[in-house]
């Protein structure tokens, strides 16, 4: 019976981890379409990204491959966000740690996927000279 249970647990941990990868690559792909960009950050999606990206990876050495990969999908996100939309670079500095994230991501993340994303994402907010300097001040 306690077998049953630990196979049951797995099994749950395991969908968990696909159904964040799914629905953040999702998310992702979503904030490339210029139409719905604004409608998906008032609807908390920008903010959702940001935590993901900001996520350091930890977790049990099962996961941590999906925890890498669902981090990439969030960098992505934010710079398909940040690409070609006026306001981008705000909206992103507007949400609590998401310039530290992208930071920690663009330097730190375990796949290239998600440091490239991530500098991409900054590369976008950098380019006013506003913003730039709070990028820097994040790190």
């Amino acid at each position: 019976e306690n077998e049953n249970e630990n196979e049951n647990e797995n099994e749950k941990k395991e969908l968990g981890a696909q159904t964040r990868l799914l629905a953040t690559g999702a998310l992702a792909n979503l904030m490339g379409n210029p139409r719905l960009k604004r409608r998906l950050a008032s609807e908390g999606a920008l903010d959702a990204l940001a935590r993901v990206a900001a996520s350091k990876e930890k977790a049990d050495a099962d996961d941590i491959k999906d925890a890498a990969e669902t981090r990439a999908q969030a960098t992505r996100g934010l710079s398909n966000f940040c690409a070609r939309h006026p306001g981008a670079g705000d909206a992103v500095c507007g949400v609590a740690g998401a310039l530290e994230g992208l930071v920690d991501a663009a330097f730190a993340a375990r796949l290239e996927s998600a440091r490239k994303h991530a500098a991409l994402a900054l590369y976008h907010v950098t380019r006013r000279p506003d913003l730039a300097a709070r990028v820097v001040d994040a790190g």
